[in-house]
């Protein structure tokens, strides 16, 4: 089971589409969400593949919200330590992997977004 961001009018080939599975895209979306990059209606309707577009100017700013407050401060490390309070087995070494692939999906996301022109979830 995945996510599939289509491009609608991708500029280069990595923004013709971006995939995740089921669960790592829901953890971006929470990510997103208690980072306030992206609010609680549009993670909630992000967390659906039933069509649902994002124009080119909200990607572009989900995109710089993401670099500015996500990547490139610490902020990504309390989200992640918020949301693993949550989890039923939290463990370090599921932390340390969570993180390190959290990080690096976030990067190919922005990437995507950065190309996209707008995307629709399939």
């Amino acid at each position: 089971m995945a996510y599939d961001l289509v491009g609608i009018a991708p500029s280069e080939p990595f923004g013709k589409a971006f995939r995740c599975n089921v669960f790592l895209w829901h953890d971006i979306l929470i990510i997103l969400y208690c980072c306030e990059v992206i609010d609680r209606d549009l993670a909630r309707s992000m967390m659906f593949s039933d069509g649902m577009a994002i124009d080119a100017n909200e990607c572009a700013r989900i995109s710089d919200d993401i670099k500015t407050f996500v990547l490139h401060n610490s902020i990504v490390d309390i989200c992640l330590d918020l949301y693993m309070d949550f989890r039923p087995y939290r463990q370090e070494p599921e932390i340390v992997h969570v993180r390190k692939s959290m990080v690096e999906k976030l990067k190919l996301l922005v990437m995507f977004l950065d190309r996209c022109g707008g995307f629709i979830i399939t």
